[in-house]
């Protein structure tokens, strides 16, 4: 498992032309995974835990896929914007699931 992180974090390294384009992306990961869970944990009564992993993931994976695929969104929205849209959706439909 280090191995495997070191190879990620040197490919990263490797990637990135510059510290603070790597800060950047890091923090559109962070706020595409975590923004709807922290959010909705806080208003709902009993928040189920799958619910907020799912949404991470879902938001994570939504945000990188539009990131590095290099598709272009309608008037010219941040990849963030259906990460978290992505997040909420799955924060909302888990957290119904009975």
């Amino acid at each position: 498992m280090t191995f495997v992180l070191g190879a990620l974090a040197l490919t990263l390294a490797l990637y990135m032309p510059s510290v603070l384009d790597l800060m950047l992306l890091s923090y559109s990961f962070m706020v595409s995974g975590l923004f709807a869970p922290v959010i909705g944990f806080i208003f709902f009564k009993n928040p189920k835990p799958n619910a907020g992993l799912l949404s991470m993931a879902a938001g994570a994976a939504v945000f990188g896929f539009f990131h590095f695929s290099g598709i272009p969104l309608p008037w010219e929205f941040d990849p963030v914007v259906p990460g978290v849209l992505a997040s909420l959706i799955t924060l909302f439909i888990v957290q119904k699931w009975k």
